[in-house]
Order: structure tokens, then C-alpha cells, then sequence
């Protein structure tokens, strides 16, 4: 007891505890003379050379009989603190006393490996209290070890981790005080042979398991440390066994026939936050080893029963990451994004439809099949791998039941207008492992579009799109104000001219109102980024648009009255547009476009109320349609502010044109317009809701009817 004599000796009170004036920032001889540490985070450097032997750490022993020196750090705050000495010259040792002597952490041996040297040491967590002085000490772990130290300081930062989509979860019940453990206790359980968790792992796949682990108070209130055991079977001769977590936690595995009575341990690592530790595990082919996972301390560090999460993860030698299941889309806007660094992409193709063309662009061929595709982000010069070695069949082939050519394609414009190929693959099935590298010619979104040649059979495709190591995968930038409906950009309520600019570089393809055309625009299929603004409307309010493209690019303006459903619901197109409303609403202005790369835009117009204009020109529009249901036969009654040109006009729900009841020049006034419930051709139309549409000067107006038959 010598040594702590002379601290309860030396100990000044609180607030006044002396400190050396050195700049290096050597740690004092004892508490008298204490380096003060003003403020984290602390990085300092120094030696325990020449220094006197007047502590020593109670975690190894107490007689260590090693030279020391001394920090004190009185924070300002409540909180939590980190120290270490990674980076230190020899076996070094760390705890903390307060001004009372009382002992309240130590650690000799960090156990955590690279980066840092495992016998340098880490406090990860010490909770400290405002203006209380905490005194850390500085050792060496064996009898007079000293030399060079660094050490670092910080504020506590909780480590968390992400666990991969395919992370099996342990599904443990919450380690609560009272908590019996029965779930996978092993044999640390009562009844240990039926207390693992199964841990099968895919052949060929790497694997993990995302658990939680801790301590909590059993039935006769003491402290258990809980541990988690595991089988892993199907091993392959070798696998690596890896371990995360956000608190320091020890791994061991037991050879192949270990019992618990006659445990055979084959090894042990130690995971500390911050670090992916790993080991090699050689075995029988086919075999099974029994795995466990526990705190690696056997107190709590900070008194409090708690828990903390862990990854288990099995990784095979050269063996691949579990592709991320990603579907493809029949059409654009169901295209899937592709998001990971692998990726197994599938569809049922057979039910899908013809819906592009890329034979004609990209390749010399006009056989074509069902496709389907999806959207990828590449930065420029970024490679991706595509394997056609991973497509599969439901059953294995038939005959003549094979697939001769499948197609790969990376293109700018799902409309493939010429030029939009980037670069195409195509193979023969029958080869099985064919693969081809794309490389972005610059940053933009893209479709992969899987065509299928001359297909024959009730197949669904399968296949793999990789990042190489070399030009791994990135997440897309985000997206700008406007990309979708939630972040619109609000136009009105209230007059006024408005003025947007904006660039459709990053924006994404979210709307495509004019995909299966804009009412009188059938043609247009918009495959880009878009961007959407929102626009509050009261009844007798006008708004005029105008959309100008910066540079040489198509663009495209739509107002639609559903933003999250345009299809069917187009009111107007065009780069300059004009729309009276009627009553008061909500309308979305959509600036859509294909390709890629910049297009700076500017959108302007103003937002104007006609309730000051004559009455004719608040009752312009449409002002009945009677009967409505009607079978077949309806009236539609219309009244005109000024005369010119008119067109009334019925359309389905996706905006395919049904008829046109008038395309002639009108005089102001009231008129009506007889229809009979057919279409162009006279045919009768089938039960259901059809959008009657007005175009007339200075208003464009929608209504619904509905048919009955």
C-alpha cells in the first residue's frame, strides 16, 4: 500500500490542483504536478523514461513496478471520454482515480490488434461528471517497462455500424434484469444442447449475422454476462470469421466434435468499435463448428446493465457478396435503382411486353423480345460489370426450349433515339458465362436495358450487375428541390410573376406524364430527369408558363392536375402554356426531357386573377353536362369570353383521344355539343370515366364524365 499513501498525501483539493508549465506536454511525475488538459479532443507525446514508479494499475496485479506519469482533465460538462495510447513504443497501461483515490477504470491490453500494437492499451468509454478532476495515469504493464507513449483523448462518439441488407437477424428476446436465458445460451445454458443458433449459411456466399449481446441481473441479482452461441455448418475447408461491433466483445470458435464437456477451442479474437476484426478458420469439408460471442468485459465498463449490437459475418475464401435482389421494370418509371455493389437482377419476362427497341439502335438486328430494365447512376469513367454467367431458368431446359441470345444494353434514352447507345452485349445463352464491362462516358443516370432475342419458352431471366473493386459502387449525388412531389417548389396562391432556374443534370425520372402522349401529343415519350413545381390555384386565376432550355436539348412542359399519378390527368403541353382555373386547385407544372448531361432551364410566367374582367370571362368554360352518368348520350354546354378557335374534345383515362366534338372557330357566347357516347369511328365505348377537354382563348379546362351502359 506504499504507493497510494503518498496519493492520499499529495491529493489537493478540487480546482486547485497544481500543473507544470512545459510546452511539450509531458506528463507530470505525480497529482502535485499533473499536465492539465484544457479542452478535447488531446493528442500529446512524451516518455515514462527517468520518471518514479508512484502509482500502479489494480487491473494487473498492482505491483508492476513500473515509472508513470500523470494527466488531469476536469471537464465543464457531463459526458463520456475515450483514451488511448495506439501508437505508443512499448507495453503500456492505462487508468483513472478521481481526487478521493477511488479507482475508476484501467486496461493493460487493447486486444484489438491492427492498426495498433495489442499491448498498448484503451479506455473506450469512461462517463465523467462536470468540474469533477479525473486523473489519468500512464504505466508501463511489466516491471520497469517505460519508453515512448502517445496519447489521445476524446469525447465518446458511440460507434455504429450499418449491417449489409442480407444480415440474418439473432432474434435473442431484450436482455432485461430477471432475463433467463434459454434462446442460445450453449454451454454457458442449463441445458446447453439445444441452446444454438443455426447459422446456414448459402454456398459460395458470404454470410452474416446481425446479434445483440450485453449484461443484465439474473433472478438472484447478480451480473451475467450474456453470450451468444452459434453452429455454422457447410463449411468449405476455410472461411474467415469476422466480427463488428459497437462494444468491445470476444469471439471463439471450437473445433469440429467438441463437446461441452471436453470443448476444444480452436480460437479466440476480440472486437473493439471501430475495427473489422478477422480469422482464418481451416476445417473438414462439410463439417460444423460451434461458434461464441460475448462482452469482452465482465462488468459492464460504465456500471449500467446494458446492450450492444454486433455483426458475425462468414466470409469464404474468394467467395462473393450476396447480390442484392433488384427487379426489373416493364416500364420506366417501375425501374428499379440499382443501389449496391452487386446486384441480382430478375423478371419474369414472359409477362412482360416489347415496350423498347434496342436492336435497331444498338446492334444490326430486328429480332427483339420482352425486356426489361433498370436505372443505374455511373460517375464518368466508372465501370460496371454485367454477368450473364448468373441467368437461370425456372427448370432446367428443354430441347429446342432454349434462350440462342440474350442482350445487354446501356443507354441514355429509353426511347433509344439515335445515338442514346452507349455500348451493348450480346451472347448466346448456351455459352453460360459470357460477361462484359460498360464504362460511363460521363456522369449521368442511365438505363440497363435485358432484351431477350428470338425467345422461346416460359423463362424468367436472371443475371448479376457488379461494381469492380477498382471502380467500386458510389451513391448517387442527391437530387435537387423539385425532383419530386414533396420538395415542389410552390407557385401561388396570389398574383405575380414567378422565375425558376434549375439544371436537370441529377434530377431523376420520376413523372412521365407525356409517356403514352399529352392528350393531342401521343407521340412524346419522356424518358429523363424532371423536375415538378406546384402551383395553387384560385378559381378565376390564370397562369401562363414559359419553359426556356439553356442549350441544345429537348425539352418538354406538362400541367398536370396529379402529381403522383400524371398518367391520364395532362391538362396542357407545350414550352409555353396557359390555363384559366375554374374553381380553386392544384396543378403541378412538370419540365421533363430526355438524355443526359446538363440542361439548365429557366421557368417563368405569372399568376394572375381575373375576377376583374367581365362576368363573361369568369363564366367561360364549360357549364354543364347533362345527364352525367349518361347512356349513351350526353350535352355539353360551354360558354366563350371572345371568339376564336375552339376545340372540345373527349379522352380516356390515359389520355389516348377518343373523339373530337368541335375544331372550329366559335363566337362569344354560350354553345353546347351533342355526343353519343362513340368514338372516331362510331363504334360505341365501353363503361367508364373519360376526361372531356376545352381549349379555347386564354383557357384550357378539363371535366369528367362517366359512362353507363
Amino acid at each position: 500500500m506504499r504507493h497510494w499513501i503518498i496519493v492520499i498525501l499529495c491529493i489537493v483539493p478540487v480546482g486547485n490542483v497544481g500543473a507544470q508549465d512545459d510546452p511539450t506536454c509531458q506528463g507530470g511525475d505525480g497529482v502535485w504536478d499533473a499536465t492539465v488538459i484544457e479542452s478535447l479532443p488531446y493528442f500529446t507525446q512524451g516518455t515514462t523514461r527517468d520518471y518514479a514508479d508512484d502509482y500502479d494499475a489494480w487491473c494487473i496485479g498492482g505491483e508492476e513496478l513500473a515509472p508513470d506519469v500523470v494527466y488531469v482533465y476536469t471537464p465543464t460538462a457531463d459526458g463520456a471520454i475515450t483514451i488511448d495510447t495506439c501508437g505508443s513504443g512499448y507495453n503500456t497501461t492505462l487508468y483513472v482515480f478521481d481526487a478521493n483515490a477511488a479507482h475508476l477504470a484501467c486496461n493493460d491490453n487493447r486486444n484489438d490488434g491492427d492498426p495498433c500494437w495489442v499491448a498498448t492499451a484503451r479506455i473506450d468509454r469512461l462517463d465523467v461528471t462536470a468540474f469533477v478532476s479525473y486523473f489519468i495515469v500512464v504505466d508501463g504493464g511489466t516491471i520497469n517497462n517505460d519508453g515512448q507513449y502517445d496519447l489521445v483523448i476524446t469525447e465518446h462518439a458511440p460507434y455504429e455500424f450499418a449491417p449489409p441488407w442480407y444480415a440474418e437477424p439473432e432474434n435473442e428476446p431484450p436482455l432485461v434484469d430477471g432475463y433467463v436465458d434459454t434462446f442460445n445460451g450453449g454451454c454457458d445454458a442449463d441445458d446447453p444442447e439445444f441452446q444454438y443458433h443455426p447459422f446456414d449459411t448459402a454456398f459460395g456466399y458470404n454470410a452474416s449475422l446481425h446479434g445483440r449481446s450485453g449484461w443484465y441481473a439474473d433472478t438472484d441479482s447478480l451480473t451475467v454476462r450474456d453470450s451468444d452461441w452459434f453452429l455454422i455448418s457447410d463449411t468449405q475447408g476455410e472461411l474467415n470469421l469476422t466480427i463488428e461491433a459497437t462494444e468491445p466483445c470476444q469471439v471463439s470458435w471450437y473445433e469440429v466434435g467438441s463437446t461441452c464437456a471436453d470443448p476444444i477451442l480452436g480460437g479466440t479474437m476480440f472486437g473493439v468499435p471501430g475495427y473489422v476484426r478477422e480469422m482464418v478458420i481451416y476445417g473438414p469439408y462439410a463439417s460444423s463448428i460451434r461458434v461464441k460471442v460475448t462482452p469482452g468485459y465482465y462488468a459492464p465498463p460504465d456500471g449500467e446493465h446494458h446492450e450492444f449490437e454486433y455483426l458475425l459475418g462468414v466470409r469464404w475464401d474468394d467467395g462473393w457478396e450476396r447480390p442484392y435482389p433488384t427487379p426489373l421494370g416493364d416500364e420506366c418509371l417501375d425501374a428499379s435503382v440499382i443501389s449496391h455493389s452487386r446486384n441480382g437482377i430478375s423478371a419474369p419476362i414472359d409477362d412482360f411486353v416489347d415496350d423498347h427497341a434496342p436492336h435497331s439502335v444498338c446492334v444490326d438486328s430486328a429480332d427483339v423480345y420482352n425486356d426489361g430494365l433498370v436505372q443505374i447512376y455511373l460517375y464518368e469513367d466508372q465501370r460496371v460489370h454485367v454477368g450473364a454467367g448468373d441467368i437461370w431458368l425456372p427448370e432446367p431446359a428443354r430441347g429446342d426450349h432454349r434462350i440462342p441470345e440474350i442482350c445487354f444494353y446501356l443507354v441514355t434514352d429509353a426511347r433509344l433515339t439515335p445515338g442514346s447507345c452507349v455500348d451493348a452485349v450480346c451472347g448466346e445463352y448456351s455459352q453460360w458465362g459470357f460477361t462484359h464491362t460498360f464504362t460511363a462516358p460521363q456522369s449521368a443516370w442511365y438505363y440497363m436495358i435485358c432484351d431477350f432475342d428470338n425467345f422461346d419458352g416460359q423463362y424468367s431471366l436472371g443475371a448479376n450487375i457488379t461494381f469492380p473493386e477498382e471502380s467500386p459502387y458510389a451513391p448517387p449525388p442527391p437530387p435537387p428541390l423539385g425532383d419530386n412531389c414533396a420538395t415542389a417548389p410552390l407557385i401561388g396562391p396570389g398574383p405575380g410573376p414567378f422565375a425558376f432556374a434549375g439544371d436537370l443534370d441529377h434530377a431523376t425520372n420520376q413523372l412521365d406524364p407525356g409517356r403514352d402522349g399529352c392528350l393531342d401529343d401521343p407521340g412524346v415519350h419522356w424518358t429523363g430527369g424532371d423536375m415538378v413545381y406546384r402551383v395553387d390555384l384560385r378559381a378565376g386565376d390564370r397562369l401562363t408558363a414559359d419553359l426556356v432550355p439553356d442549350g441544345d436539348w429537348d425539352a418538354a412542359l406538362y400541367l398536370v392536375s396529379d402529381c403522383e399519378e400524371p398518367m391520364g390527368t395532362c391538362l396542357v403541353s407545350g414550352l409555353n402554356l396557359e390555363h384559366v382555373a375554374l374553381e380553386d386547385q392544384t396543378l403541378w407544372l412538370v419540365c421533363d426531357s430526355w438524355g443526359i448531361g446538363p440542361r439548365p432551364y429557366t421557368l417563368s410566367g405569372s399568376l394572375d386573377s381575373t375576377t376583374a374582367a367581365p362576368a363573361t370571362a369568369a363564366q367561360a368554360g364549360v357549364t354543364s353536362i347533362q345527364p352525367n352518368p349518361c347512356n349513351p348520350s350526353t350535352t355539353v354546354e360551354y360558354a366563350l369570353s371572345r371568339p376564336g378557335p375552339v376545340t372540345l374534345a373527349v379522352y380516356d383515362l390515359r389520355g389516348r383521344l377518343v373523339r373530337t366534338l368541335v375544331q372550329a372557330d366559335r363566337p362569344a357566347g354560350s354553345h353546347h355539343e351533342r355526343w353519343h357516347g362513340d368514338d372516331a369511328q362510331g363504334r360505341h365505348v365501353a363503361s367508364g370515366v373519360y376526361v372531356l377537354r376545352l381549349q379555347a382563348p386564354g383557357l384550357t379546362q378539363t371535366r369528367s364524365l362517366a359512362v353507363l351502359r
